[in-house]
C-alpha cells in the first residue's frame, strides 16, 4: 500500500514515495525479553506478535483494531507469524496454532515434539519443520526430528518426513524448499 513499515518497540509507517511519516504506533510491552516478535502485513491490516497476544493494527491509520489473546491452555509466547489468505499461523512453545485472521478465533492446533520450529504456509498447507540443535551436536538420525504438512483449513496432517531444517515455500512453483 505504498508504506514502509519499521518495527522496534513501536510500529512506524513511512510513505514510500515521499519519506513522510504516515503514523507511529507504540506496541504493547509484554513480560519477558523479545516480547515483540515478527509482523506480517496485508493491504488492510498489520499483525504483530506481542507476547501472549497478536496485535492487529489498521494499515492505513496505525490504530489498534484488535488484540487476539492466546488460549490459556497453550503455554509460550508468539514470536513468528505467517499469513496465507484468511489464516494466521504461528506457534507458542511447541504448539502450532492457526487463527482466523479476521476474528482471532483458534481454528486448530498441532503439537510438535520440540519448541524449535520453522514454519511455511501456502497452497492450502502449513509446513512445519522441527529444527536440529546443532550446538548440542544433534543429528537427524538421533534426534527424530520431522517435517509435517497440514491442511491449513483443518490442521489435518497430509504427510510427514524425517528430518527438519528451515523451510520456505514457493506457491508459484508449488515447491517446499529446505536445506
Amino acid at each position: 500500500g505504498g508504506r514502509i513499515l519499521v518495527r522496534a518497540d513501536r510500529m512506524l509507517a513511512i510513505d514510500v514515495f515521499t519519506g513522510r511519516r504516515l503514523w507511529d504506533q507504540p506496541l504493547p510491552q509484554a513480560a519477558g525479553a523479545g516480547s515483540v516478535g515478527e509482523f506480517v502485513a496485508t493491504g488492510d491490516a498489520i499483525y504483530v506478535a506481542a507476547g501472549r497476544s497478536c496485535v492487529v493494527l489498521d494499515a492505513e491509520t496505525g490504530k489498534q483494531r484488535a488484540r487476539f489473546q492466546m488460549p490459556d491452555e497453550i503455554s509460550g509466547t508468539l514470536i513468528r507469524l505467517r499469513l496465507w489468505e484468511n489464516y494466521l499461523v504461528s506457534y507458542l512453545d511447541k504448539t502450532v496454532i492457526c487463527l482466523d485472521r479476521q476474528t482471532g478465533k483458534l481454528l486448530w492446533s498441532f503439537e510438535a515434539s520440540r519448541p524449535e520450529l520453522s514454519l511455511a504456509v501456502g497452497g492450502n498447507r502449513v509446513f512445519i519443520a522441527e529444527l536440529l540443535n546443532s550446538r548440542r551436536g544433534e543429528t537427524i538420525e538421533k534426534s527424530g526430528v520431522k517435517t509435517y504438512a497440514l491442511d491449513i483449513a483443518t490442521g489435518k496432517q497430509s504427510w510427514q518426513g524425517a528430518g527438519g531444517a528451515e523451510l520456505r515455500y514457493s506457491e508459484t512453483h508449488d515447491l517446499l524448499l529446505t536445506a
